[in-house]
């Protein structure tokens, strides 16, 4: 009984995760995850094209790139990256993760430094 209990048990679990898992990614778009994401990429996209031509994040707009188009472009990569069935992909792109971190510092300490010498830094 214990040896089939065993066996039975997890199979039924994972068909019922494997299930769940890619419909929690749906019906979830607002997770705090999905949150910053969308701000990270947005602000990077503001910085590369000017905020001249973009509109804020406050502003709700599918006309033109928008925040929300970030977030449903967002959605619509982390679906299909979660429902990949050979991770060799995600391994690859993982192997490569510490230069993305490298970047984004780059990024961050450019944005300060352009801060700096804008004058928008105000200290007290």
């Amino acid at each position: 009984m214990e040896g089939y209990l065993s066996s039975q048990l997890p199979s039924s679990i994972m068909a019922w995760w494997n299930y769940l898992f890619p419909c929690r990614i749906v019906r979830c778009p607002n997770s705090p995850y999905k949150i910053c994401q969308r701000n990270i990429m947005y602000s990077i996209v503001l910085q590369l094209f000017g905020s001249e031509t973009l509109p804020s994040k406050d502003k709700i707009t599918f006309s033109t790139f928008s925040y929300q188009w970030t977030g449903f472009i967002l959605l619509i990569l982390c679906f299909m990256l979660f429902n990949l069935r050979d991770l060799k992909i995600v391994l690859k792109i993982s192997s490569k993760g510490i230069y993305c971190v490298a970047f984004y510092f780059i990024f961050i300490t450019y944005l300060a430094i352009k801060s700096f010498a804008e004058g928008r830094v105000n200290f007290g």
